[in-house]
């Protein structure tokens, strides 16, 4: 990050820290408020007599100079994750709840760039669209050549509030649903289906009944509802990249949901993330990209496994992306 992020970073924490004292909030609820202040107009919201005028003309003096130094989508999406990494941290937040990592979102980016090079338009989707960070990086590298739009889910309030007003401050064409993404949608099928997958068990036995990889002896799980309910809505020959825990994916208790994609769709990658990325090797996720069936895909041969490179290291990571690239060509 440069010197005029870390400064314009440093002035929005300022603004949630005051916030956050003034109204007695958690630290997540005050980002949220001062970004939909920055969003709305870049003045402090008054409800019940709060915040008191001096910390109004405290707050909108921070509104105004924080564009001074956050200025390009990119500029946004990097201090609203360092704002939300730190919330995260004083409000003990669950890891389902964590923002995708910069690092993380980035690779996503250029993976989909490729698998979508010979598309002009691509309506995207996210059915665990959390904080946003995920989908508007995605959306922002594939707007420099392509016609974008995007849709997001989510269930959670706070989360929601969090991705709309990134989508605001970035200008991304992203439209946002605020519902449970494993009941019926009003979307129109998509050509890619990218996410980060919470994990857990699902609650509602009586929405997990119409899946076919329910569960019958258990609750069953929400990241594998979530991959059906991504292929229901993809278009034949689509794609979905998703980001899943490694051990996960080495589980025994995942062969249900290797058949049932190999069955409705074929998978083509299956790429560790670096294990620096994240705290400890528990932590580390794997990307999986599918294809669901359709006239134009096939069975990439070999599917391609691997480990993805450290961002740090430049060399490594363009040389696996330009390995990605021929593997890609070869595949169509």
């Amino acid at each position: 990050m440069t010197k005029a992020h870390l400064t314009g970073y440093r002035i929005l924490q300022e603004n949630i820290d005051l916030l956050k004292e003034e109204l007695g909030s958690s630290e997540v609820e005050a980002l949220v408020e001062t970004l939909q202040n920055l969003a709305h107009g870049k003045k402090a919201q008054i409800v019940d007599g709060l915040p008191s005028p001096q910390s109004v003309e405290k707050l909108n003096e921070g509104y105004q100079s924080i564009s001074d130094y956050l200025k390009t989508p990119q500029d946004w999406r990097l201090a609203i994750q360092l704002a939300y990494f730190h919330a995260c941290k004083e409000d003990h937040i669950q890891a389902n709840h964590m923002m995708t990592p910069e690092a993380v979102s980035l690779i996503a980016a250029l993976l989909v760039k490729e698998l979508v090079a010979d598309q002009p338009s691509i309506h995207l989707l996210d059915l665990a669209v959390g904080g946003g960070n995920l989908l508007v990086t995605v959306t922002e590298y594939l707007e420099q050549t392509h016609q974008v739009v995007a849709d997001g889910v989510e269930n959670d309030d706070l989360l929601v509030a969090l991705a709309e007003n990134m989508v605001e401050l970035t200008g991304q064409p992203v439209k946002l649903h605020h519902q449970d993404s494993l009941q019926n949608l009003l979307i129109d099928p998509v050509d890619f289906v990218v996410s980060d997958l919470p994990i857990g068990y699902y609650p509602i036995d009586q929405v997990a009944e119409h899946y076919q990889l329910k569960r019958s002896e258990e609750k069953s799980y929400t990241h594998e509802l979530m991959v059906e309910q991504s292929l229901k809505w993809l278009k034949e020959d689509g794609f979905g990249l998703f980001l899943l825990p490694t051990h996960i994916l080495n589980d025994e208790n995942t062969k249900n949901m290797i058949a049932f994609l190999n069955k409705e769709a074929h998978i083509q990658a299956i790429l560790t993330l670096p294990v620096s990325f994240f705290k400890d090797s528990h932590q580390q996720k794997s990307i999986l990209i599918v294809q669901k069936r359709g006239e134009k895909a096939k069975q990439a041969d070999p599917v391609l496994i691997g480990e993805i490179p450290d961002v740090k290291n430049s060399d490594k990571l363009l040389h696996f992306l330009a390995k990605f690239k021929q593997w890609h060509q070869n595949m169509i």
